[in-house]
């Protein structure tokens, strides 16, 4: 592999003839592996690669992702992502959450079907010519929060995030475009639980009380119970203590 500049410099023009900007070359080259991949990739493309930066990057994707390994396979994802079939990073590296079954994209499935590759269960794991309405995305997003609503009226706004995450690993959502599933999933919250802003306070007396009674503690016993009990500034926290807690029962009441 090339290591020395002249040989560096000309990978650099090579990979920035793709669409890459000077940084993102630079930052391939940095790293033996994925300079070795994304050359590779350049030159085993089954067509000429048009200088556009968003197929560039996208290539990166791909040849990072595959940088440990060799894949027969890997030319037809090329390929896809040059016909404008791929069209985002997450069809071609999935999406990295918990439920294994809903990562798979273009890359999971060539690591296992690099030898038997079939055209249209690659395009079905890659989403390929699904388009998400925003329509569909409304009706899927209204009918969890209706299911879970009790839930979220509870939990009100800490329901947000694992809700956001289950629409993100949904089957079919996981291809819809994420800043619109956010938005309406944001919006769903909103018309239920009114503005974020306007939400009450979590209440701070069990965080306050911990925090002085870790102060009574450290700050002023030795370790022993029967010096704090005879230490004067102890009585005077645990007064204290007392006084807060009282107001803030007050507070709460």
């Amino acid at each position: 592999m090339a290591t020395n500049d002249t040989e560096m410099n000309e990978l650099a023009a090579k990979f920035k003839a793709t669409g890459l900007n000077d940084k993102q070359a630079a930052e391939a080259l940095k790293s033996k592996l994925i300079r070795a991949s994304f050359d590779k990739l350049i030159d085993e493309s089954p067509k000429e690669i048009p200088q556009n930066p968003t197929t560039a990057g996208l290539l990166l994707a791909l040849a990072t992702a595959t940088q440990k390994g060799s894949y027969d396979s890997r030319p037809k994802i090329t390929q896809a992502i040059i016909d404008g079939r791929i069209k985002s990073a997450k069809q071609v590296e999935g999406i990295p959450f918990e439920k294994r079954e809903l990562i798979v994209a273009a890359v999971d499935y060539m690591k296992t079907h690099d030898k038997i590759w079939v055209e249209t269960d690659f395009e079905n794991a890659s989403g390929i010519g699904i388009t998400v309405t925003e329509g569909e995305i409304k009706n899927i997003v209204q009918t969890y929060i209706s299911t879970n609503k009790d839930k979220i009226l509870k939990e009100r706004y800490l329901a947000l995030p694992p809700t956001l995450k289950e629409m993100a690993t949904n089957p079919f959502l996981k291809w819809a475009d994420a800043k619109l599933r956010a938005e309406i999933v944001n919006k769903e919250f909103e018309a239920l639980l009114g503005p974020k802003d306007k939400q009450p306070a979590a209440p701070a007396k069990k965080k306050v009380i911990s925090r002085l009674n870790t102060f009574l503690h450290k700050g002023t016993c030795s370790g022993k119970e029967s010096s704090c009990d005879r230490n004067p500034n102890t009585n005077r926290t645990r007064h204290t203590i007392q006084y807060v807690q009282f107001r803030m029962d007050g507070k709460s009441s």
